[in-house]
């Protein structure tokens, strides 16, 4: 089944294509109420299955204290997120992030930095020097990792740690660069309302959750791949 009506089908699915292409993420909305997630999921691209997360998570605001300290929501609670991508202590993290709106709270928005584009000041021999391991090790394994690899990107300044002096340094700058760039604010503030983000190239966060926001829910599904688009 289509998740866009007979008419439109093709041109939302070539404006997704575009958008990611472009930007790095795109922005849609589903008009029928009965499609879920995991439809939409497979509408556009190809869900990412992995055993140790599930694949349809459900996202909402929690206290930090009542949570796990793996997480960013039981470091950071009700604060805002800093930029991250996700699963980036993973060796190949999942290349895209599909967010559907459940409950929206139009106050509170997912925060967006080409972290590509913010790494192409670097020269290649800094960022292969450059180490990182993850704070805690993978099946009792401690990989290095690198910020850019093989067309993917990573950045976790909470689950990510540098092991080399070239990876402190370029630590310290990116930190400082992401302070002081553009960032693209996005709100999903409808029913229905998608989000999708390439994940080997975009950085995220979360704005702070005000009170009125407490009962914000949102549904995210991992993606290994979207229709139409390729990696350049």
């Amino acid at each position: 089944m289509s998740i866009f009506s007979k008419k439109n089908a093709e041109i939302e699915k070539k404006r997704i294509e575009y958008e990611l292409a472009e930007f790095g993420y795109s922005k849609f909305i589903i008009k029928e109420s009965n499609i879920t997630t995991i439809q939409i999921a497979k509408n556009i691209g190809t869900p990412y299955y992995h055993e140790k997360i599930q694949t349809i998570e459900e996202i909402t605001p929690s206290i930090k204290s009542k949570l796990r300290t793996n997480t960013y929501s039981g470091n950071f609670g009700l604060d805002a997120f800093p930029f991250h991508t996700d699963l980036a202590h993973w060796q190949t993290p999942p290349h895209y992030i599909l967010l559907c709106c459940i409950q929206p709270a139009k106050d509170v928005k997912t925060l967006l930095i080409d972290f590509k584009e913010l790494l192409s000041t670097e020269d290649e021999s800094t960022l292969s020097r450059a180490l990182f391991r993850p704070r805690k090790s993978i099946n009792h394994q401690a990989s290095l990792l690198r910020l850019s690899e093989n067309r993917k990107i990573r950045w976790d300044s909470l689950f990510l740690q540098p092991v080399s002096t070239s990876g402190k340094d370029l630590l310290s700058r990116i930190t400082e660069k992401i302070n002081i760039s553009a960032k693209k604010e996005i709100a999903l503030s409808s029913d229905k309302e998608c989000l999708v983000i390439d994940n080997w190239r975009l950085a995220h966060g979360r704005t702070a959750i005000p009170k009125n926001c407490l009962n914000r829910k949102l549904e995210r599904v991992y993606l290994s791949s979207v229709q139409g688009v390729h990696d350049v």
